[in-house]
């Protein structure tokens, strides 16, 4: 199974948020010398909205099981069910999309003991 991570900007992009998707890649196993995929609009295949990168294998290899706290899993059963919810309309969930992604990322690369 191939797990890719995205960054994706609208007007501007943060240091912060490039600093964030260099040390998920890193932590996901990409070698430095691994080149970005560009990311495209749909509707105009000229304009570059982010990038994308396909993760490797970490240092220590992903774990077949990781275990989420009830925390966590109780957030992705949130983020569900407003999706399914949404009649397709999802655009004011990107905040919410983010923070469950960047903490299912962290828990499958740097599974608790």
């Amino acid at each position: 199974m191939a797990v890719a991570i995205e960054l994706s900007w609208g007007d501007r992009i943060t240091l912060g948020e490039l600093a964030q998707f260099v040390a998920h890649a890193r932590a996901g196993g990409v070698d430095d010398g691994e080149a970005l995929e560009a990311v495209v609009a749909d509707n105009d295949h000229h304009l570059q909205v982010g990038w994308r990168v396909e993760l490797g294998e970490p240092a220590g290899g992903m774990e077949a099981e990781v275990k989420l706290s009830a925390s966590l899993a109780g957030s992705v059963v949130e983020l569900l069910n407003l999706v399914a919810e949404s009649d397709g309309d999802v655009r004011g969930l990107q905040e919410g999309v983010v923070k469950v992604r960047d903490e299912l990322l962290q828990a499958l690369l740097h599974p608790a003991v």
